[in-house]
């Protein structure tokens, strides 16, 4: 007798099965008649330690239904169990108090230059997070385009949620997470924007078509196809044939850091993390546990 925890009786019981519960915990039914197929997919899933209920007097059609069920089963119970095991040492570099440079903006450009130098596609990408007026986060991949000792700069439509969200609250941080060199940087602090000047100085470097996507794209806003988006771009190709002005909604944001952090993986997940915090005109650098 093979036995079924109660637990996926109503999902049984949605595909036709009439099920009779057992005093315990398991529901119980009996095979009468099983096709060789279903019968070698049984024996196969028994010997994987699945259990199953036996089936009484249901067609073919019905078991091979049911047998589909329990075959998702196994493949979620599958990828469950490979993410438990999806690890690795980080063994690639230490990161102590002693070697941290005093400037958090100098620190950060000797990493990003190992980044640049381990060959990574974008080392310049990052996940910029900021919050709804109703405090809900959400999170998106930009990439920052200028650093300098007043911020880290990035440039999207001033209308898109990111926006909005900007515009209603300004604290935010971004996060760089560099895998061939095992670190991430998260950085967090106010959110303001560049001047119409700094804008057009970056927008003008990129390329024709990119500027054309500022103008016709309503970011964030739904679109009935992509069609619709292609064409908006042919018409704007007209009417700028060579020079396309800077939006009036596209532009840059400066994020203005008050906290750094520097994450350096290590073994055992014993990982190195130093902290820089804004204390007056001065940053206090410390060690947090990992």
């Amino acid at each position: 007798m093979l036995l079924l925890p109660q637990t996926i009786r109503p999902s049984l019981e949605s595909v036709g099965f009439s099920i009779s519960p057992d005093a315990g915990v398991d529901c119980v039914v009996v095979v009468d008649e099983v096709g060789e197929k279903s019968s070698a997919a049984i024996a196969k899933l028994v010997r994987a330690r699945i259990k199953i209920p036996a089936l009484r007097k249901l067609d073919i059609t019905r078991i091979l239904v049911f047998l589909s069920f329990l075959n998702l089963q196994i493949k979620i119970m599958s990828i469950i169990d490979s993410l438990f095991q999806l690890r690795r040492d980080y063994t690639k570099g230490k990161f102590d108090e002693t070697t941290a440079h005093n400037d958090p903006f100098e620190q950060f450009k000797l990493w990003f230059q190992d980044a640049m130098d381990a060959g990574l596609t974008e080392p310049n990408a990052m996940i910029v997070s900021t919050v709804s007026n109703d405090n809900k986060p959400s999170c998106r991949v930009l990439l920052i385009k200028k650093v300098d000792s007043k911020g880290f700069v990035f440039f999207t439509n001033y209308e898109s949620r990111k926006g909005n969200e900007i515009a209603n609250s300004p604290n935010g941080s971004i996060l760089f997470y560099w895998d061939k060199v095992e670190r991430q940087v998260r950085i967090e602090g106010k959110i303001e924007k560049v001047t119409p000047e700094e804008s057009d100085e970056y927008f003008q470097t990129r390329p024709y078509e990119s500027r054309l996507g500022a103008w016709a794209s309503k970011q964030s806003q739904e679109l009935s196809s992509r069609f619709k988006l292609l064409k908006e771009v042919a018409i704007l190709m007209t009417k700028y044939p060579v020079h396309v002005p800077l939006p009036p909604y596209w532009g840059g944001y400066r994020l203005v850091p008050d906290y750094f952090e520097f994450w350096q993986g290590r073994e055992s997940r014993l990982h190195d993390r130093i902290v820089y915090k804004k204390e007056n005109d001065s940053w206090a650098k410390k060690r947090l546990y990992p």
